[in-house]
C-alpha cells in the first residue's frame, strides 16, 4: 500500500494480520529520502537484533525470512515514523522503512516487495494542495484581524 499524508488515513499501531496494514504515513514530503517502506513480520523485537520477515510485496514473491537490523543505525533503517514494526511484539506485522543498499545484497528484485517504490511519499499532491490551503487560511484569518485591529484603533481615535 501507498504512504499517506493524513495520519488518520495511516495504520500507525502493528496490527495482526500483513492484510490490516493499510497506509504508512508520512507527514513531510521527502523527510526521509532512500528508504522504502515494507511489510514486516517481527520475529525478534530487540532494537540491536531486531529479526524479521518480509510479509508484502508484488506476488509472486519468494518468501524473506529471517532478516536482521540494528535499529539504531539509521544507514540501514529508520526506526522512527512511519516505521510501525518497531513498535510490535512478537509475531505482529508493522511498516519498516529500509535503505535500497541494505536491501539489494539481500533480496533479489527489492523493489518488488516495496510498499513504497517510487516517489516518497505517494500522494504528496494532496500534501502540497493541503498546505496551500492552510497557508491561504492563515494568511487570509491575519488580514481579518489585522482589519480588525484597525477598526479599533479608528474608534478609539
Amino acid at each position: 500500500m501507498p504512504g499517506t499524508p493524513y495520519y488518520g488515513e495511516s495504520t500507525a499501531l502493528p496490527q495482526s494480520t500483513p492484510e490490516a496494514l493499510k497506509h504508512w504515513w508520512m507527514p513531510l514530503l521527502g523527510a526521509i529520502p532512500g528508504y522504502h517502506a515494507y511489510k514486516v513480520r517481527v520475529i525478534d523485537p530487540d532494537p540491536r537484533r531486531f529479526i524479521f520477515d518480509l510479509a508484502g510485496g508484488i506476488a509472486p514473491t519468494t518468501p524473506v525470512t529471517g532478516l536482521e537490523v540494528d535499529l539504531t543505525n539509521t544507514q540501514h533503517v529508520w526506526p522512527g515514523v512511519p516505521s510501525t514494526a518497531v513498535h510490535a511484539q512478537k509475531n505482529q506485522y508493522g511498516f519498516l522503512l529500509l535503505s535500497k543498499e541494505y536491501m539489494e545484497p539481500r533480496v533479489t528484485l527489492y523493489a518488488n516487495y516495496s510498499e513504497g517504490p517510487g516517489k516518497w511519499p505517494f500522494g504528496a499532491d494532496k500534501m502540497q494542495q493541503a498546505r496551500t490551503d492552510a497557508r491561504n487560511d492563515i494568511l487570509r484569518s491575519v488580514s481579518d484581524l489585522l482589519r480588525s485591529v484597525a477598526a479599533l484603533q479608528e474608534m478609539d481615535k
